[in-house]
């Protein structure tokens, strides 16, 4: 072959290689638009998932700090309800207590009328002791 021959083999071989080039260069592109096109859509989508996570944790919290508050306020409530109960309790015993005494007062002074009222109807004198402990005798 001769050298002009030859030339135009290798251009035309140059050419061939330069077009095969410039369409895997334009292959390469196109797979580079469409890895970057993919990554903006993940990136929107993670952004947007983000978002939704950042809301449901601040309703979450705000629903968390409520629920502390009605718990607190119904602590306090519960406390004042059990203190009033035994402020009623307390004073129901001291009444009880009262008429407890007040009842062996009534029972103890109800016995002594009855020993007062046989020894009368006996006729004999009627021996009580004082506060200090000495008789007193009482004759009719």
């Amino acid at each position: 072959m001769d050298k002009a021959g030859e030339d135009s083999d290798r251009k035309e071989a140059d050419q061939t290689q330069a077009e095969n080039n410039a369409k895997a260069a334009l292959e390469a592109e196109k797979r580079a638009r469409e890895a970057l096109e993919f990554a903006q859509k993940l990136v929107a989508s993670t952004s947007l998932d983000i978002t939704q996570s950042q809301k449901q944790y601040h309703t979450a919290k705000q629903t968390q700090k409520k629920l502390m508050h009605e718990i607190e306020r119904t602590s306090a409530h519960l406390a004042k309800k059990q203190e009033t109960v035994r402020e009623g309790l307390r004073r129901k015993l001291e009444f009880i207590e009262k008429q407890k005494k007040t009842s062996e007062k009534e029972r103890a002074q109800s016995e002594v009328v009855k020993v007062l009222d046989r020894e009368k109807d006996e006729g004999d004198g009627i021996t009580i002791l004082d506060n200090e402990g000495d008789d007193i005798t009482f004759v009719e």
